[in-house]
């Protein structure tokens, strides 16, 4: 806040932080015109947000192994055009997930740039759906319904997946906490590890629950473990959300 900015480069968790502690009146203050939006999962409700004070959103798709994939389309949220000098994209059903009722399948990329190493398809863990054109009238492979990585998805008691995303901003309104994780251990279960408080009310209890139903389904039981501490040390990266069964 010591000096305005035009441009924010950012996952939308940190986003997430910002708009949790100051508003978009903090936003508005700092300049900003454009945020381009890298790496995890981009919320509907932040981009509206942003828009309400004229802060465009753009996403690109890229992965460390290959590096820039595809670009968002300035006239369609959410559609993507591949990069096609740099990579080749394709759509694997073999394996589907359910994302907002469409199927989506494995995209596989293969990095047209080898630098005297084979040339390799790689599965990266994303799912999405490949089309030959753009809605905005592109002509050329774009990815549009993109949900990665493949760590991001819960295996529903059916066998289906489905992605799963609360965001950080949501869970505070529910209750506070210190750290928060959600794990899949088996099928029908979710767990949810409440760090920095050993006790909390039925109320909010019951509120975290609805939250979780809400955002996966009612055929999942969850379990809320309050703790002073999250024990990390069988996944020291500390990741939000991971499943064992996916």
């Amino acid at each position: 806040s010591k000096s305005q900015f035009g441009y924010l480069v950012c996952a939308n968790r940190f986003l997430d932080i910002l708009m949790e502690k100051g508003g978009l009146e903090f936003i508005k203050n700092l300049g900003l015109k454009l945020w381009l939006h890298l790496n995890d999962y981009r919320d509907p409700k932040i981009v509206e947000a942003l828009a309400s004070i004229g802060v465009r959103s753009l996403s690109n798709y890229s992965a460390g192994e290959i590096g820039p994939i595809a670009f968002e389309c300035p006239k369609h949220h959410g559609h993507f055009h591949v990069a096609h000098t740099n990579v080749v994209v394709e759509c694997d059903h073999q394996i589907t997930a359910s994302y907002n009722g469409a199927a989506l399948g494995r995209l596989l990329i293969t990095h047209l740039h080898s630098y005297a190493t084979p040339i390799i398809r790689y599965d990266i863990g994303d799912f999405g759906q490949l089309d030959q054109q753009c809605p905005c009238g592109h002509d050329g492979p774009t990815i549009s319904s993109v949900f990665g990585r493949g760590k991001h998805f819960l295996r529903h008691p059916n066998g289906k997946l489905l992605p799963f995303y609360i965001s950080t901003r949501t869970l505070l309104e529910t209750l506070p906490f210190k750290e928060i994780r959600f794990r899949q251990d088996t099928m029908d279960t979710i767990c949810v590890d409440i760090g920095g408080c050993e006790t909390i009310t039925a109320d909010e209890e019951a509120n975290l629950r609805k939250l979780v139903i809400a955002a996966t389904d009612p055929a999942f039981n969850v379990v809320v473990r309050a703790v002073k501490e999250i024990d990390w040390s069988g996944n020291p990266k500390r990741l939000f959300f991971t499943s064992t069964v996916a």
